[in-house]
C-alpha cells in the first residue's frame, strides 16, 4: 500500500502517518506540504494506491489540485481530509472527483474507522451529506434491489462503470479504462443512475456510500 498524504501542516501529517502505521504497518506514506510536491510525487510514483488531500494550503487551491491529481492519476481514489465541514465543500470535492471526505474535527476513533474503510476500498462521507439536503435520492423513489450484495441489480459491466464513476473518472476516461465506446458508457451510466434511483454523480456516491459499495480493482471482460 502506497499513500500520498498532502497537507501543509507537518504536525498533522506526522500524526496521521502514525495512525496509518497502526492500520497497516507495511504502508508507505509519501508526504507533500504543497501542491508542487504533490504533483512531483504523483509523477514519480506510478504505484500510488490512494491520495489523502487537504483542501486549504498556501498557493494552489486544494480543489484545483484535486482536479490536477485526477488528471495525472485518473484511477487513483482521492479522499479529502479537511477542517471545512460545510456541505458546499463536501459536494464540490465530490464533483471534482473525490471519493470520500473526512472532517479533521473527527475523533481519533472515527478517523481510524474512516481511514480503515477507505483503505479497504470503501467510501466515507460525513453525516451532513448522507442524511440531508437535495443531493439525496428522491424520498419516494423505490429502493433499488441488490442482487449478490452491492450490485443494485446492475450487470457486472455496469458495476465496472459505477466503480470507475466513484473513482472520479470522466466518461472519456471510463471509455479508455474499460475499452468501451462512448455511447456504450453513456448507456451504462444511465442504467447505473436508474439502478441507484439518482440523477447525478454526486448522488451516486452518496447512495454507494450508504450501501457500502467497494471501489474494487477488478474489472470484468
Amino acid at each position: 500500500m502506497k499513500i500520498l498524504l498532502v497537507d501543509d501542516h507537518a504536525l498533522f501529517r506526522e500524526g496521521l502517518v502514525e495512525l496509518l502505521k497502526g492500520l497497516d504497518p507495511t504502508a508507505v506514506t509519501l508526504q507533500a506540504g504543497d501542491a508542487q510536491a504533490a504533483i512531483q510525487h504523483a509523477k514519480a510514483h506510478a504505484d500510488i494506491d490512494i491520495v489523502l488531500l487537504d483542501l486549504y494550503m498556501p498557493g494552489l487551491s486544494g480543489f484545483d489540485l484535486l482536479t490536477m491529481l485526477k488528471e495525472a492519476m485518473p484511477t487513483v481514489p482521492v479522499v479529502v481530509l479537511s477542517s471545512d465541514e460545510t456541505r458546499r465543500a463536501v459536494l464540490t470535492a465530490l464533483d471534482k472527483g473525490a471519493v470520500g471526505y473526512i472532517p479533521k474535527s473527527s475523533t481519533s476513533k472515527i478517523m481510524t474507522q474512516a481511514l480503515r474503510l477507505v483503505l479497504a476500498g470503501g467510501i466515507y462521507l460525513p453525516a451532513l451529506v448522507l442524511h440531508s439536503g437535495p443531493e439525496r435520492p428522491e424520498k419516494n423513489a423505490q429502493r433499488p434491489v441488490s442482487h449478490g450484495g452491492d450490485d443494485f441489480g446492475l450487470t457486472p459491466r455496469q458495476m465496472d462503470v459505477l466503480r470507475c464513476l466513484l473513482r472520479g473518472m470522466s466518461t472519456k476516461l471510463i471509455c479508455r479504462e474499460l475499452n468501451l465506446q462512448e455511447s456504450t458508457v453513456k448507456s451504462h451510466l444511465q442504467a447505473v443512475f436508474n439502478g441507484l434511483n439518482v440523477r447525478t454523480r454526486t448522488q451516486a456516491i452518496v447512495v454507494a456510500s450508504q450501501r457500502g459499495v467497494q471501489l474494487g480493482d477488478r474489472f470484468h471482460t
